[in-house]
């Protein structure tokens, strides 16, 4: 698997599954997908600001619920590639806790200190330890809510093809159903949205079936559904006079997503 540090390319490299490489990446997308689909509660930001001294990721688990796939509130697997019997619903179980990881390489690694990743990462957890939940929630539903046309989307879909639910969410649809995902029409969020793409990204890095949760299936819908359009998103959350807390998530996101690209492109 990938060992994606903020380095040139030639000193990236490529960790072995089940690594602490993989295991600090997949937390960190798990991180995310938690940051954009919900403003964090007063647990989550306390985690990320006692973190200021060890920089280590966050993960967010479930006290009786699965272990991974937690945050995809409109998935539903059909397939075993999920570990799930057909017609299983995979979904966020109803309390989620953060709790601390195993060591996070990805981001305390020797002469990590001082990259782009890293200083992104220290002013995300300088930023949760200076805001209030009360104030994240304003500035969440600035940026993403309200009724209308939001100040900045989270869909793939709008800087993709300029509007939502256009052919990019079908060809998402096409690629999430061969790893045996589909939509439940109930529940509001389309695939496109960073934080299922993330929560994705998650279950195929930590998930337990090789033949679907491996480097290649990540590559491929990273570069095909998130690379295209994330650094955009990230920019237009940074653009907004809103953004205090996600300015800091727009900036650790984009490295992060920079990083990621920089280590699969060694598999091109």
């Amino acid at each position: 698997m990938l060992q994606p540090l903020p380095m040139q390319p030639p000193d990236v490299e490529l960790a072995a599954p089940g690594s602490d490489e993989d295991a600090a990446r997949a937390d960190l997308w798990g991180l995310l997908a938690l940051l954009f689909i919900a403003p964090p509660s007063q647990q989550v930001l306390s985690h990320l600001a006692g973190k200021l001294g060890a920089c280590r990721a966050l993960v967010v688990e479930s006290e009786n619920g699965p272990q991974r796939g937690q945050f995809l509130p409109d998935l539903q697997a059909h397939s075993p590639a999920m570990g799930q019997k057909a017609g299983e619903k995979w979904t966020a179980a109803a309390h989620l806790q953060p709790t601390i990881p195993k060591p996070d390489r990805l981001l305390a690694a020797e002469n990590a200190a001082g990259s782009a990743l890293q200083l992104a990462w220290s002013h995300l957890l300088s930023t949760a330890a200076a805001v209030t939940p009360e104030e994240v929630l304003d500035e969440f539903e600035s940026l993403f809510g309200g009724t209308g046309r939001p100040a900045v989307y989270v869909y793939g879909s709008f800087y993709l093809a300029g509007a939502l639910h256009e052919k990019p969410v079908a060809r998402l649809r096409a690629d999430l159903q061969d790893i045996g995902l589909a939509r439940r029409i109930e529940l509001g969020e389309s695939e496109d949205h960073f934080a299922i793409l993330a929560e994705t990204m998650r279950f195929l890095i930590a998930g337990d079936d090789p033949a679907v949760c491996n480097l290649t299936r990540q590559r491929d819908l990273f570069q095909r559904h998130i690379q295209p359009w994330g650094a955009q998103m990230c920019d237009a959350i940074e653009g907004d006079h809103a953004a205090r807390f996600y300015r800091a998530v727009a900036g650790f996101t984009r490295e992060f997503l920079q990083v990621e690209q920089m280590a699969f492109d060694l598999l091109d």
